[in-house]
């Protein structure tokens, strides 16, 4: 369990930078949707010249991140209303509203996504009942997926989760074996969330994205940079930048 920590801010190269000091061994690097936040852990004794040169010496990649951010296609609030774009598994359907005594989603493959609640002018109602939708059914996916990828692998998960996440589409912490899943990888593709599963099953034997890390991503899923980009490129919900 990390104790120590520390925060501030950098510009490098007019580029703001949230810098941690934690009590880890390597430096990490992200930049977190939706504008681009450029984010480096580092540990505790790390001299400002040391944080300056690393950041300084992957403004490329830093840049490139940040653009992508920007130019990425985002859906705006949803507000629930018929006919309104709604995604399931990778696939747009339009919003049906229908009067119902009981709440629930009910897909139609070719083109709604049916929405039966008791109150249709209720936006809170709408929002909870589709969101129950996707919880349930991502854990119907994750349920008979993360079985077969420990086996795969060769690891075991004690305790998976469903969370909403504003950066990731997953975590781990690897010494209690407990996975976190994004609850809107229930709008994405299957494949997708298959990269993600077998991704944070990999960070139970590899913390960090090394060579080991990246060697053991070709051994289980040898096209998860193809996925990664695919997802990446995906559109974004509201709820994966607000």
């Amino acid at each position: 369990m990390l104790i120590n920590k520390q925060s501030d801010e950098k510009i490098v190269s007019g580029i703001k930078v949230k810098v941690l000091k934690k009590d880890i061994k390597n430096f990490h690097l992200n930049v977190l949707p939706p504008n681009g936040l450029v984010r480096v852990s580092v540990p505790m004794d790390t001299s400002d010249d040391a944080i300056h040169f690393f950041i300084a010496s992957r403004l490329t990649w830093i840049k490139k991140k940040i653009d992508t951010f920007k130019n990425h296609s985002r859906e705006s609030k949803r507000e629930y209303l018929e006919n309104e774009s709604h995604y399931f598994l990778g696939k747009r359907y339009l919003l049906k509203l229908l009067d119902s005594p009981k709440n629930y989603v009910e897909i139609d493959r070719k083109k709604y996504l049916k929405l039966y609640v008791r109150d249709t002018t209720d936006i809170k109602l709408k929002e909870k009942t589709l969101q129950k939708f996707y919880r349930d059914e991502l854990k119907r996916i994750l349920d008979k997926a993360i079985p077969q990828y420990e086996e795969l692998i060769g690891v075991k998960v004690e305790e998976y989760s469903i969370r909403k996440m504003k950066t990731k589409w997953g975590s781990c912490n690897s010494e209690n074996k407990r996975v976190n899943f994004n609850l809107n990888l229930a709008k994405k593709p299957i494949k997708s969330i298959n990269y993600v599963i077998v991704h944070e099953l990999v960070h139970l034997i590899e913390r960090n994205h090394g060579k080991n890390f990246l060697y053991l991503m070709d051994k289980y899923m040898p096209k998860w940079r193809e996925e990664r980009q695919r997802l990446n490129n995906l559109i974004l919900s509201y709820e994966d930048w607000e």
